[in-house]
């Protein structure tokens, strides 16, 4: 009987001491699950974060083509001698408190990298008229330009548009062709 008493008293020390271990790693388990669900909520609020930032640059990134195609074409000189010439002309017209005026589809052209000088209006014309020109746009950047400022004021329209390729660049070239670009522009006013 003695030995069945120690025989039992052997199974249950040997019973609690693998129900401790595993108890203990259960709960080195649990902790670890605990440590790596963390570092998920961490991981996914900095993704979350690059995910935003990410969404900013493609909101962003058609303003900054757009600047970009603006910069590189007035920034590159044109490939030869320009035979535009635009003749001096008086100074903006003033408005009333004595400020130079310019339209916002004026401005369009300018920020292009286009010359725009006011010309002397007729008596009794009810606009505003503008000869701009450039000889460091090419066509598939000029036309564009045009059709986007005239669709954004309904007071602006071209007078005459004159585009001619410079003398020195042969017919068909395989490089980019600078336009030698003229553009009488009249602005609707209420004078």
């Amino acid at each position: 009987m003695r030995f069945k008493a120690l025989f039992l008293f052997a199974a249950i020390l040997v019973s609690a001491g693998l129900l401790g271990l595993e108890l203990k790693l259960l709960a080195d388990g649990w902790t670890a699950a605990q440590s790596l669900d963390q570092d998920n909520k961490q991981q996914e609020i900095a993704n979350n974060h690059l995910e935003g930032e990410i969404e900013g640059l493609r909101v962003s990134k058609a303003r900054i083509e757009a600047l970009y195609t603006r910069l590189s074409d007035t920034m590159i000189a044109s490939r030869g001698t320009s035979s535009l010439h635009i003749n001096s002309a008086p100074t903006a017209p003033l408005t009333g408190d004595g400020s130079s005026f310019e339209a916002a589809g004026i401005a369009g052209f300018t920020q292009a990298g286009l010359i725009v000088q006011p010309v002397r209006v007729p008596n009794g014309e009810m606009s505003i008229i503008y000869e701009a020109g450039t000889a460091s746009l090419e066509f598939h950047r000029l036309v564009p330009l045009l059709a986007e400022q005239e669709n954004a004021d309904l007071f602006l329209y071209f007078d005459k548009v004159l585009l001619s390729r410079p003398p020195n660049i042969p017919p068909f070239s395989t490089e980019p062709t600078y336009l030698d670009t003229r553009l009488t522009i009249r602005m609707l006013t209420g004078k």
